[in-house]
Order: C-alpha cells, then sequence, then structure tokens
C-alpha cells in the first residue's frame, strides 16, 4: 500500500508540475487541490497539498484546474495551509513567491483577509516582503487596517509606493493609527525621506503628533543629512514650530531648504514695504483731523 501511494504521488507532482490536466484527471478522485503530495521520503514532517505544490511551482493551469474541482469536491481553499516556513494560505504563498498571475487566480477561491500566526493577512505579507506591486493587486480585496503584532500598518508599509498607489490605500487607513512607539505613517514617510509620501498623507494627519520618544515628524526626518530627507524638512517647515524650523534651517541653508527661504524672504520684504509705506496721517495731519471730525448733528424741524 505505501508503494501504490508513493506511485500516484509521484505521478501527481509530474503532472502539476508540467501542467498535464489529462494525467491529473486521470488520476482523480485521488488527487485533490488538500491532497498530501510530499514525497515519503522528504525531510520535513508536514504534508504539501497539492494546490501548495502548484503555487510553489507557478502552475497556473494545473493550480486553476485545481481550485475548479474544489469546488466540485467541496474543498474548503481557506483550511489548506503549510507551516513552512510559516503558517500560510495559498494567497500568502502567491505572495511569497512573487507570482501575481497566481494571486489573480486564487482570489475568487481564497479568503483574502485570512491570517497567519503573525496575525498578518495577505496584504500585510507583500508589504513584508516588500513586492509593491503585488500589493497594489491585493488592496481592493484585503483589510488594509489590519495591524501587525507591533501595531504597525499597511499605510506604514507602504509610503514608498506611487502616489496613486498611495492614495488608493489611505483612502482605505486610518491615516492616525499608531504603531507601539507611537508613530505614525507620516513619521514613518518623514524618517524614510518620502517628501511626496509625505505630501500626500499631510493633509490627514497630524504633523505635531508626537511618538513615545517625544519626536514629530519633522524630527524624525532631521536625523538623516540627504537630499530627500530636506525635502521633508522643507515640507514639514510650514507646520513646525518656528524656533525648531529656524534652528535646522540655520544649517541647512537657502539651496537645501528653499520653499522656507522663500517664505522668510516674502516676510522680510513685507516688513520692508511696511516700513516704507507712508502714513497718510503723519503726510496731512489737518486732512486726518476733518476725517475724525464728528460731523454736527441736523437742527431737529419744529
Amino acid at each position: 500500500m505505501p508503494r501504490r501511494d508513493e506511485r500516484w504521488k509521484k505521478q501527481a507532482r509530474a503532472a502539476i508540475l508540467d501542467n498535464d490536466l489529462q494525467a491529473l484527471a486521470a488520476l482523480r478522485p485521488a488527487v485533490k487541490a488538500n491532497s498530501n503530495v510530499r514525497a515519503r521520503t522528504s525531510v520535513s514532517v508536514f504534508p504539501l497539498p497539492a494546490l501548495m505544490l502548484a503555487i510553489e511551482k507557478k502552475a497556473h493551469v494545473a493550480a486553476r484546474w485545481l481550485l475548479e474541482n474544489s469546488v466540485k469536491d467541496k474543498v474548503d481553499i481557506s483550511k489548506i495551509d503549510v507551516f513552512e516556513p510559516w503558517w500560510q494560505t495559498p494567497l500568502m504563498a502567491a505572495v511569497r513567491v512573487g507570482d501575481v498571475k497566481m494571486a489573480r487566480i486564487l482570489i475568487p477561491f481564497c479568503d483574502a483577509n485570512a491570517v497567519n500566526f503573525d496575525g498578518d493577512n495577505a496584504l500585510m505579507c507583500a508589504f513584508v516582503d516588500r513586492n509593491e506591486g503585488m500589493a497594489v493587486e491585493l488592496l481592493p480585496f484585503c483589510d488594509a487596517k489590519r495591524r501587525r503584532k507591533d501595531g504597525t500598518t499597511a499605510l506604514m508599509h507602504g509610503v514608498d509606493l506611487g502616489p496613486e498607489d498611495l492614495q488608493a490605500l489611505l483612502r482605505k487607513s486610518d491615516p492616525l493609527a499608531e504603531c507601539d512607539n507611537g508613530d505614525t505613517a507620516l513619521i514613518w514617510a518623514a524618517r524614510g525621506g518620502h517628501a511626496e509620501s509625505a505630501a500626500i498623507l499631510l493633509p490627514a494627519s497630524d504633523p505635531a503628533h508626537r511618538n513615545k520618544n517625544g519626536k514629530i515628524a519633522f524630527d524624525c526626518a532631521t536625523e538623516r543629512n540627504d537630499r530627500n530627507h530636506w525635502a521633508v524638512l522643507d515640507l514639514l517647515a510650514e507646520t513646525t514650530p518656528r524656533e525648531k524650523v529656524d534652528k535646522v534651517f540655520k544649517e541647512a541653508g537657502a539651496e537645501k531648504m528653499p520653499r522656507w527661504a522663500a517664505r522668510i524672504e516674502a516676510e522680510a520684504l513685507r516688513k520692508v514695504i511696511g516700513a516704507s509705506k507712508p502714513d497718510p496721517d503723519l503726510e496731512n495731519p489737518q486732512q486726518s483731523n476733518r476725517s475724525e471730525a464728528k460731523p454736527p448733528r441736523a437742527a431737529k424741524r419744529v
């Protein structure tokens, strides 16, 4: 019996790798989406569902066949999982191998918001793996407000997305959410030197919010000295206490913070104009006195 069992498993593995639907059909009903096709000689003690093998090997045709037959077989795809390298659903497995096409095949059959041991859904897994393309693909189907164990959100991990994708993520997120150390998405953008992202997040955020280290977003942008971080500082200067900005600007100069330099120049110009503008009351005091004098009251008619 073990030999016979190993024989059909070997045939199933070959059929999946070759996307051979005729061979897979011949192996039914033994081969289902949740059938364990791992070889007995494998060092792993965990089962390997047929669907997971198809995902791992990017066998799109075989995966679609297994998924479509899972409806007939009444197999709950959301209960198919593997424990290596961590507990993950089929959709998370597609994220791990970076296969967007496979994710599109899986989404109609899967629970996109199922979580792993860390409490991450597929969207968060995509951000943690720094696979922005996959994250954008999953965004319409996943809960963007889901937090990791450390309190971080998809919006925090997604601050390096392009403008349109970040705006789409922002619409489904809470920009005021804080992680365990009190950081917000705006602080993440400032610390990472993402000026364009900070500009998108700023209207929906609180720039005066302090994390548990007592730092606001402006402070976090000063942690590194490069062009990107100076652009963030220049952006956030308008919403930061003046004495803090002036101290940084003194070191940076107009070249690194042109927007703030323009503001200072405009303020100085207004002062000059205000000081040089003649006071009409001083030039013609008699006219001023006449204008200030009250007009006589009209006599009452009897």
